[in-house]
């Protein structure tokens, strides 16, 4: 393919190629690029214009020892190419089905004790036993509850005196705040007829008596089967005898562990 020359000026007086041949603007597109007319593919001969001799002798001597070579082979004959056999499809695979899980146990044989009982008896046979009738259920009773107790609280003037006890009982926390909570459990009390102020579940509740005393009782956990109780009485009335207040309450103490020796519940 030639190329135009430096400083050569295409039709519209711009720089370009030359006009190509007739042959060539008149090929398909796609052939034009190296396969114009009179184009012809280089060949080993004209590539050994240049060359040394030596490279050019040892060349042609190879081309003939290679011609002599394929001159004395014999002429072998082509073997047909076999068509290819038709592909076999797959016998199907029987389907196996997972045999049932027996429900219960498997049935173990043992050997039979020898019996001493006359011959012609049948022996062992075991009779069907009926199934087991379900116990009706019981209707449901809901637990009665206490009527609420309507307490007056005298609001007059009190002496100030202030009590305080402790004791340690051997209990859990929680059965001694279940215990004094419970309106149905006030047997250890000195007065059963009392209301219940406020709680803190399970380590404080405050208790009003109808005399207008108040008792407040912290339960302090010290173990798994032991607590402090701390009892804190106030407003009592003007002329209450300390001594007999501690009595009163130092009895109940011994009470309330006497009730849940028996049932922590």
């Amino acid at each position: 393919m030639k190329r135009p020359a430096k400083g050569a000026k295409g039709a519209k007086g711009g720089k370009g190629r030359k006009p190509q041949d007739a042959a060539e603007e008149s090929a398909p597109r796609e052939f034009r690029a190296g396969t114009q007319a009179g184009y012809q593919p280089p060949t080993r001969k004209s590539h050994r214009k240049g060359m040394p001799k030596r490279i050019v002798a040892a060349d042609a001597a190879w081309a003939a020892t290679k011609a002599a070579r394929e001159a004395a082979l014999p002429l072998q004959p082509v073997a047909p190419v076999p068509a290819p056999a038709p592909a076999v499809q797959p016998a199907p695979k029987p389907v196996v089905r997972p045999a049932a899980k027996p429900t219960g146990k498997p049935a173990v044989r043992r050997a039979a004790k020898p019996v001493d009982k006359p011959v012609g008896k049948s022996v062992g046979k075991s009779r069907p036993q009926a199934p087991a009738k379900a116990a009706p259920a019981k209707p449901f009773t809901p637990r009665p509850r206490p009527a609420p107790v309507e307490l007056t609280i005298p609001e007059g003037p009190d002496s100030g005196l202030i009590v305080r006890l402790s004791r340690v009982l051997n209990v859990p926390a929680s059965a001694i705040f279940r215990a004094i909570n419970d309106p149905e459990r006030r047997g250890w009390a000195p007065e059963s007829l009392f209301r219940i102020m406020s709680v803190l579940a399970p380590r404080f509740i405050r208790l009003a008596f109808p005399d207008g005393t108040n008792v407040a009782i912290s339960v302090a956990r010290q173990g798994n089967a032991r607590a402090l109780v701390a009892l804190e009485i106030t407003k009592l009335p003007i002329g209450t005898d300390e001594r007999d207040v501690k009595e009163r309450w130092d009895e109940a103490l011994s009470a309330l562990q006497e009730q849940l020796d028996t049932s922590w519940d």
